[in-house]
């Protein structure tokens, strides 16, 4: 078959077949498939048109004249002009895009042969190296220099995910893919984000959902969704001119009245995460002064 469709042309079609029955519809439309699908006339033989019409001799007897006129019958045959139009476009599409498939094919077999040919040169070329002379230093330095240049090897990366994974809480019995989590932390490296970060990133996240007692369970985020959200962000520890101390009190609390008044002024705040409320890390839970007060 030249194409796998026949075109039919809608407001074409409903302009010349208007005074067409619905039977009639019918009939036609199995003719110029059967012609199409066949790629060639219909037989000029009442019987057998009135076998692809689908209908009986009776019927095809009534039908016919209106038929007919769509067709011209030439050397024992029914014609379609339209068609053998249409089938004439098709083949030549056809032709067009094997002949492409062909070429490309082509094309794809001389690069594989030169492909193939210049690493056979390069052999040669070492081989002859190899028994006509010893390497120079230059040859050497220059080998190393092209082997030494380039991305970083994939067990390097693998060891990175590794270390990853294994600082991760996880979520116990319940499901945390490690296949796609490997590739989100593969994109997020080429991506620019250092691997460092994020594992210190994972290291605090364990930290606190340990704490929390959601380390090991399904309340856990699984580690693909937390390396898609890129939420090592919000687990990087804070630079330690930034967090002193290791008391968390939130702001608004008794202890954070506490330490305004021992400074005289609101202390610094910023949002953690971890505890989700803003506040700050101090030295105590309250000011040295209150402690001893105690």
């Amino acid at each position: 078959m030249s194409a796998p469709y026949m075109p039919l042309f809608v407001a074409d079609y409903l302009a010349d077949t208007a005074h067409l029955s619905a039977a009639e519809h019918g009939a036609y439309l199995l003719l110029i498939m059967n012609y199409w699908q066949r790629e060639k006339p219909l037989p000029a033989d009442d019987r057998k048109l009135a076998r692809i019409a689908r209908m009986t001799d009776v019927e095809w007897s009534d039908a016919k004249l209106n038929l007919s006129e769509f067709f011209e019958e030439q050397d024992g045959e029914w014609r379609h002009a339209r068609i053998d139009q249409e089938l004439s476009v098709a083949q030549q599409k056809s032709a067009k895009a094997k002949a492409s498939a062909r070429a490309s094919v082509a094309a794809r077999q001389a690069n594989a042969e030169r492909t193939l040919n210049d690493r056979s040169a390069d052999v040669e070329l070492l081989g002859e190296d190899r028994e006509g002379k010893k390497d120079s230093p230059e040859s050497k330095s220059s080998t190393t220099n092209v082997r030494s240049v380039g991305k970083p090897t994939r067990p390097a990366a693998d060891e990175k995910f590794e270390e990853f994974w294994k600082a991760y809480p996880h979520r116990g019995e319940a499901s945390d893919p490690k296949k796609p989590a490997r590739e989100k932390f593969d994109r997020a490296v080429k991506r620019g984000a250092d691997p460092e970060a994020i594992i210190a990133g994972a290291k605090r996240f364990a930290e606190i959902e340990l704490r929390a007692g959601r380390a090991g369970t399904e309340k856990c985020a699984q580690a693909v969704t937390w390396l898609n959200q890129d939420r090592w962000h919000d687990y990087q520890p804070a630079p330690s001119d930034q967090q002193p101390a290791s008391v968390f009190v939130a702001r608004g609390s008794e202890e954070w009245d506490a330490w305004a008044r021992h400074r005289g002024k609101e202390p610094l705040s910023k949002f953690y995460p971890e505890h989700r409320a803003e506040g700050w890390y101090f030295p105590t839970l309250l000011p040295p002064s209150i402690e001893k007060a105690a």
